[in-house]
């Protein structure tokens, strides 16, 4: 009983050095498609799109934000006020 109510304690009182393990970075995979640009979730699942980048960022912090509505942020292993990074993909200009 002791090491169960040791544990319940633990997941509610979580120590100040717990959340910097925790990720305070979302990533974001963009590509430009044939009409839109596209936006893929690499730690949280989601696509989203837009017509221009500044639609796009738009998109995908509403989309972080309905993901993690009324969810604890820390089950995903996200810390408190995470970033949002964008990693863009450039197709290669090769000259022969």
């Amino acid at each position: 009983m002791f090491i169960f109510g040791l544990a319940v304690w633990f997941v509610f009182h979580m120590p100040i050095w717990y959340y910097s393990y925790m990720k305070r970075i979302i990533q974001v995979y963009v590509s430009k498609g044939p009409k839109y640009y596209v936006a893929e979730g690499i730690d949280l699942s989601f696509v989203t799109q837009g017509k221009t980048l500044d639609e796009l960022t738009k998109n995908i912090s509403e989309a972080v934000a309905l993901y993690l509505e009324g969810e604890n942020s820390s089950d995903f292993d996200i810390g408190p006020n995470p970033s949002i990074l964008m990693n863009f993909e450039l197709p290669a200009q090769i000259h022969a």
